[in-house]
């Protein structure tokens, strides 16, 4: 739970809500379930609320910058193969 805060900066600028951790762990099983960010979003907040756990979840504006700025979700994103089970 400590790694879910962003450590502050000492740079000017806005300070970060999120750790890198906390967002890739949201976009993880939106990626694995090929869910839009909102429905990503939402099933974070379900399964925080099932684990009793108090934290803040990531909206989907927060998580569509970083995904904007990564290169390594962006690669798989790219790269992900849908396979049909019929």
């Amino acid at each position: 739970m400590s790694s879910w805060a962003a450590p502050r900066r000492a740079t000017r600028g806005g300070q970060r809500k999120y750790s890198d951790l906390a967002i890739e762990m949201c976009l993880t099983p939106g990626m694995v379930f090929r869910q839009p960010l909102r429905q990503t979003q939402g099933l974070m907040c379900s399964i925080a609320k099932l684990l009793c756990v108090e934290i803040a979840v990531p909206d989907f504006s927060t998580l569509s910058a970083w995904l904007a700025r990564s290169c390594i979700f962006g690669l798989l994103k790219e790269q992900m193969v849908y396979v049909s089970c019929a």
